[in-house]
């Protein structure tokens, strides 16, 4: 009966130790796959999807953190379009509030740039007259409007339509290349969720046409 016992505990003992040896075993994977959880949420959080305008250009796919032309000319179209719009008159503060409006899509540097050219066309009395910057028919976009500059910006060439009217009179109608320099940004998805900015121009503006 004695030996019969031994023997049971001796079971239980080894029992417990292959339970014990398990649960080490258990703890181990669970470690592993909390690691691997937490890599994985921090690879996903680093990067970045950038859409094109239109999915077709790509046949409906799209890698991280890449970024399409048709993706840099139609940021920069809008961008600096819209900065460059405003409709005069007595309100001369529009000039800088499209530049506050797009602030976040602006480097830095360009935004000092834009606040120092409001302040001067405040000055001398320009932004009284009425501005439009518009894309003109025939200049839609071409691969070769991009040029990479670098890793992380680009040359992005506008050929836009720049009118302007004092009352009904206009005074300025012509057509001018902007060599436009858009790099990636930092700020977050919040902030910026193209996460590119325009940095002002490669070059001097060129007139490629006076309409009046």
């Amino acid at each position: 009966m004695l030996a019969l016992f031994k023997n049971t505990w001796r079971k239980t003992d080894e029992y417990k130790k292959l339970i014990r040896l398990y649960q080490i075993i258990l703890l181990i994977l669970l470690g592993f796959i909390f690691l691997q959880h937490e890599h994985l949420n921090s690879a996903l959080t680093s990067q970045r999807i950038y859409v094109t305008p239109t999915l077709e250009t790509a046949g409906g796919f799209t890698q991280a953190n890449h970024i399409s032309d048709e993706l840099l000319f139609g940021f920069a179209f809008k961008t600096f379009t819209e900065i460059n719009t405003w409709r005069g008159g007595e309100d001369v503060e529009e000039y800088k509030r499209q530049i506050e409006a797009n602030r976040y899509f602006l480097t830095p540097a360009y935004y000092e740039q834009l606040t120092a050219d409001f302040s001067k066309k405040k000055m001398l009395g320009e932004l009284a007259r009425l501005r439009v910057l518009s894309g003109y028919h025939g200049e839609d976009f071409q691969g070769m409007d991009i040029k990479p500059l670098g890793p992380n910006a680009w040359e992005v060439d506008l050929t836009l339509r720049l009118e302007e009217r004092v009352g009904d009179t206009a005074v300025k109608d012509v057509l001018i290349r902007y060599p436009i320099k858009v790099v990636r940004s930092t700020l977050t998805p919040e902030l910026n969720p193209y996460g590119l900015a325009i940095d002002g121009y490669v070059r001097e503006p060129e007139r490629v046409n006076t309409l009046i």
